[in-house]
């Protein structure tokens, strides 16, 4: 990787970080934009599930 070149994950964070320094701080609502922008998938097992954002985080909750 060049030195001039960004990471592919700085290309990706940067335009995240615009959208959300655009959004209200008082999120009281649904707002299907945000989740569009951040939300990669949702993955259902018997006893949790996984939420994974596009950033490649990924939350297991248990149910």
């Amino acid at each position: 990787m060049g030195k001039n070149k960004p990471p592919e994950l700085v290309i990706y964070i940067l335009p995240l970080l615009d959208f959300i320094k655009q959004q209200r701080i008082d999120l009281a609502e649904f707002d299907e934009t945000l989740v569009k922008c951040w939300l990669k998938q949702i993955t259902v097992w018997e006893n949790h599930f996984t939420v994974e954002l596009k950033s490649g985080l990924k939350i297991d909750i248990e149910g």
